[in-house]
């Protein structure tokens, strides 16, 4: 909308308190008008015929003064003939608005003037309505709105920073974590060309293949995740027990918690059937308890149990890990996250386990909970629905 159009919308409301007409005078003045639009009528000599009250607020005068007053006297005009508003308005039967020219000298700005010509029943022109727009509060509001959009702006700018840092930090994890095994697996396989011992150049290849392993896993994880995201992931549900799922995925860890020094203990107590895709939970499940081992300290133990309760079954994996801080128990679940972004940091890994774990187990209509551990580290709960289809 154009600044004119603006003022041509207010103006038109001022000009709908014009009283009817007898004949081709205006039998009363004009009426209040509660936008504060201030109207007087014009006649050909540039004399002041009749105005509202608003008018006689804005200029400070009484009625009997301006009533039939010239308009120069009234508003300080300094126009000539040949610029005056009101003659152009009745020259040409066009309404006019000066928006960028200011007629009045006695009125101070943002006051904004529109002409409007009156044909009489003749169908002549003879008188103009003026309409006069104190913008002061509109101009008020567009510098507020104008000051809350540079700090909107300042505060994308800020986000957009933290955002191509967030970027830079995940490209160096995925690299770094991409191409140490990769590395690793390299070099174990020259090794074991030039290894004459078999038993020796047996070890070498299986280091490779952990190695391998793990890459794949990282590439595997990133694949699920964007097929999370372009709403690919297919899957199918099946009514089935669980607890061999749950087997399953602390029997996949182990050799991982081997590794660490981390005792793996179960209990688990018989669940009702569940609704689950078994591939996918069992994936989730080795998500979580994957996180479980690899922040644990050597000795440690984790700790897998099983209930039913309400329509529902809860897993839970407890560990005696390093716990995380309150404020990051949600962040922990944000794609890439971690702690410790550092190239030298502790622990490996991209950051993508316990997203995927969640939004899987959200796809079953479940949740994960977690909190601190009664002692220490922390306490993951994965709640699933009997029949997720209620």
């Amino acid at each position: 909308m154009e600044r004119g159009d603006y003022i041509t919308r207010y103006s038109v409301a001022a000009y709908s308190d014009v009283v009817t007409r007898d004949g081709s005078e205006i039998r009363t003045g004009f009426k209040d008008n509660s936008m504060g639009v201030a109207v007087a009528e014009i006649d050909s000599n540039l004399h002041i015929c009749s105005c509202n009250d608003e008018f006689l607020r804005l200029v400070e005068m009484p009625k009997e003064e301006v009533t039939g007053s010239p308009c120069r006297k009234v508003f300080h005009c300094t126009a000539s003939s040949d610029s005056c508003p009101v003659l152009e308005a009745i020259t040409s039967g066009k309404p006019r608005d000066a928006v960028d020219e200011h007629p009045c000298n006695h009125l101070p700005m943002p006051y904004m003037f529109t002409f409007y010509p009156l044909v009489d029943a003749e169908g002549d022109i003879k008188k103009v309505l003026v309409a006069i727009v104190d913008f002061s509060d509109v101009i008020g509001r567009l510098k507020s709105e104008l000051i809350r959009s540079y700090y909107r702006l300042l505060n994308t700018n800020r986000r957009l920073r933290d955002l191509e840092g967030v970027a830079s930090d995940i490209l160096a994890i995925v690299s770094h974590e991409l191409k140490t095994p990769l590395t690793i697996s390299m070099g174990c396989i020259d090794l074991a060309l030039e290894e004459e011992d078999a038993g020796k150049r047996k070890e070498l290849m299986l280091m490779a293949k952990r190695n391998l392993q793990r890459q794949n896993r990282i590439i595997d994880g990133m694949l699920e995740l964007s097929k999370i995201r372009r709403g690919v992931m297919t899957l199918v549900f099946k009514r089935r027990d669980i607890l061999p799922l749950v087997q399953q995925a602390v029997k996949e860890k182990l050799p991982f918690a081997l590794q660490n020094g981390v005792r793996v203990e179960m209990e688990l107590r018989e669940l009702p059937e569940v609704e689950v895709d078994p591939s996918y939970l069992t994936y989730a499940l080795e998500q979580i308890i994957d996180n479980a081992i690899k922040f644990n300290r050597r000795g440690g133990w984790v700790r897998v149990n099983t209930s039913a309760r309400d329509g529902v079954v809860e897993i839970a994996v407890e560990d005696t890990g390093i716990g995380i801080s309150e404020e990051n128990m949600e962040r922990i679940f944000e794609p890439f996250y971690q702690e410790d972004s550092s190239p030298s940091r502790k622990y490996p890994g991209i950051g993508l386990g316990l997203t995927l774990a969640r939004k899987i187990i959200e796809i079953h209509r479940g949740s994960i909970r977690i909190e601190k551990g009664q002692k220490e580290g922390c306490r993951f709960s994965v709640i699933l629905p009997v029949d997720r289809r209620r």
